[in-house]
């Protein structure tokens, strides 16, 4: 099991949380979850989506690996209450990555990122899909009369 960089933002069912629900588990102690039940952690459809990229300097770069690999793949999914994690991708030869996240909270993203900002130089940008570029698109074609 992991080191729980992620213990002090536990996920637990806040009050007046998006779900309300009860769970229950199989004979192993796994959580068996209902066909219409949404995780806690739900995030509003609407929500935003933030790029974030990252580059580790030569110093700090063994102390991440070793946090890094001490997690356990739960514990890298989770970036905390209102904030989920799209992707992650790393280019280990220059130490940098990219992740995608999506929530309605930049304050919960900053967070997480200040997990890692001991280790790492962190830029977050928020960010549209294609869907939503094309409206934006729409909106300037429309405010330059073009």
């Amino acid at each position: 099991m992991g080191t729980g960089i992620f213990e002090k933002y536990a996920r637990q069912p806040a009050a007046g949380s998006l779900t309300s629900v009860c769970r229950t588990g199989d004979a192993f102690g796994n959580e068996i979850r209902g066909p219409t039940e949404k995780p806690t952690n739900a995030i509003r459809e609407d929500a935003m989506k933030f790029v974030g990229t990252y580059a580790v300097s030569e110093d700090k770069w063994l102390p991440v690996l070793k946090k890094w690999v001490s997690m356990s793949p739960k514990e890298r999914t989770e970036a905390g209450e209102g904030v989920e994690i799209i992707g992650r991708w790393h280019d280990m030869a220059a130490r940098t990555g990219v992740v995608v996240f999506q929530s309605d909270n930049l304050a919960a993203v900053q967070r997480y990122a200040g997990l890692w900002n001991p280790y790492m130089e962190i830029r977050l940008v928020p960010v549209v899909d294609d869907e939503e570029s094309a409206a934006v698109a729409r909106q300037i074609l429309a405010d330059n009369n073009a």
